[in-house]
């Protein structure tokens, strides 16, 4: 009887103690919840969008007619496609945000028609197109390192020049949009990308961006 007691004493001593222990064991090995509320910050750049290259076909028509007419031969330099986008991850599947894309070229009009390689510049003047875009973006493949999207883009664009010898200078707004096909991000925290694009933004663009809390 006596060695019953003590059986049962020393287990009602040990039995609390070991469970306590495995409970503060099991909180510790506990992953902690991922936190979903993320933000990302990127910039990237290309040659030229299907919007600017469009315009542009339309320009090179127009000036060819011109230089026919009286004589003036242009150039066009393309001076590329420039964006800055941020987001807010409020799903992991779905980002809302927004960005900003610059296009820019350079009409060069030169003196000598006979000669125009080594002719002497009479004056240049820049073409620009500002897009600013509302933007979701839908994730299809989101692991640690890599992550695969699409995306749809809408807005307004600002165009304007600054030719001296236009007789109207003044800023024209057209409506903005984009497709992201496909883009691709390789990265945790600082990350590479890659983006295919139709209309307003660059037709190919790459860039760095940054995600954090």
């Amino acid at each position: 009887m006596r060695r019953l007691l003590i059986t049962a004493t020393m287990l009602a001593i040990l039995l609390p103690h070991r469970a306590m222990q495995a409970q503060t064991a099991s909180d510790t090995m506990a992953p902690e919840p991922e936190c979903q509320v993320r933000y990302d910050i990127s910039a990237s750049a290309g040659p030229i969008s299907y919007m600017g290259l469009s315009i542009l076909v339309f320009r090179a028509f127009m000036e060819g007619l011109a230089e026919s007419l009286n004589g003036a031969p242009h150039r066009i330099d393309i001076l590329g496609t420039y964006s800055i986008q941020a987001y807010h991850q409020t799903r992991p599947w779905l980002q809302l945000g927004g960005k900003a894309v610059l296009e820019r070229s350079k009409d060069i009009v030169y003196q000598d028609k006979e000669h125009k390689e080594h002719s002497i510049e009479d004056y240049h003047y820049y073409v620009s197109f500002l897009s600013l875009m509302p933007s979701v973006r839908f994730t299809y493949l989101h692991k640690p390192v890599v992550r695969l999207y699409s995306g749809l883009d809408a807005g307004v664009c600002m165009a304007w020049s600054n030719n001296p010898k236009a007789e109207n200078n003044s800023q024209t707004l057209i409506p903005a949009f984009n497709i992201t096909p496909i883009g691709l991000q390789v990265g945790r925290s600082w990350y590479g990308m890659v983006e295919v694009n139709f209309w307003s933004d660059a037709i190919v663009k790459a860039g760095v961006g940054y995600r954090f809390n």
